[in-house]
């Protein structure tokens, strides 16, 4: 099993908001490859505090409660100040630090704040799994459509974490934009007469319907699960070197470019869209 560290904001169970990472954290701790150690909170879909109900309400439906749980940043100018989830990620990239997985599937304070605090400590770990940023298609925030959200919350803390030196998996728009979860897959969950199945449908319900009436779309883009999937099944995803800047004043705010100047990082730029959903419904259903 893969030692597996996540840092994330989730929002499953408030309505309204953004499900991908509750999702992420279903699939992690719902797979035998992976063990995850701790969960650090940040705050980006909804503020800190109910991140970290979010979390614990997963984690007790999952019966994982002794996965420990960390609160961190609770906006952007906490980047460089201790937290609970700064101090525990540093005692476990301590720890084996070659044996780590981290996965960041919200804006990277938190993770800038561990680099901040000890230069180089992303350097040591086995992988750094990102999501965040666009990189050939257009972002997600107006007014500009310039960048996504997870960068665009903090652009700094992604600058710092992209320049660590760490070995780097990026997952942009682009790759998780190439998945919806629709009608098929909700129906799916709906029909499971599990008890997984019932919860996260009463949970992604909403979510789903605002996306299909305010983007015109099938559904709604599993952004996070894709970047878990990673962790599990590597061989679902095409990926290339490129070399790459976050702006992090103006217009651009939060965007990323591909410069010869820029950190070289690992991009997931295409999926096999009809292994993962499989997967990632196997998984959120507690099938092996």
């Amino acid at each position: 099993m893969k030692r597996v560290v996540i840092d994330t904001d989730p929002a499953l169970g408030c309505p309204g908001r953004d499900v991908d990472d509750g999702l992420a954290l279903f699939l992690a701790l719902n797979s035998p490859e992976l063990e995850v150690e701790a969960i650090t909170i940040t705050y980006g879909n909804v503020s800190l505090k109910s991140a970290q109900r979010s979390a614990h309400r997963i984690t007790s439906f999952l019966k994982k409660e002794k996965i420990q749980i960390y609160p961190g940043a609770s906006s952007p100018r906490a980047l460089g100040k201790t937290s609970e989830a700064a101090e525990r990620l540093i005692h476990l990239f301590s720890q084996n630090p070659e044996d780590v997985s981290l996965l960041a599937v919200g804006p990277l304070t938190n993770i800038a704040t561990v680099e901040k605090m000890e230069p180089g400590i992303l350097r040591r770990l086995r992988e750094v799994v990102i999501m965040g940023g666009a990189v050939y298609r257009r972002g997600i925030v107006p007014p500009f459509f310039k960048a996504e959200f997870n960068f665009w919350r903090d652009p700094s803390a992604a600058e710092i974490v992209l320049r660590s030196g760490a070995n780097i998996f990026l997952f942009p728009l682009d790759v998780t934009y190439k998945v919806v979860f629709g009608k098929i897959e909700m129906e799916q969950l709906h029909s499971s007469k599990t008890a997984a199945g019932e919860y996260l449908w009463k949970n992604l319900v909403l979510w789903y319907w605002m996306n299909k009436v305010f983007t015109l779309s099938d559904g709604f883009h599993p952004h996070d699960p894709v970047v878990a999937a990673y962790l599990i099944k590597p061989e679902m995803f095409s990926l290339k070197k490129l070399r790459l800047d976050v702006h992090t004043g103006g217009i651009g705010r939060g965007s990323i470019a591909v410069t010869t100047e820029g950190a070289p990082i690992k991009v997931a730029l295409d999926i096999d869209k009809t292994q993962f959903l499989n997967l990632l419904l196997n998984r959120l259903l507690g099938e092996r």
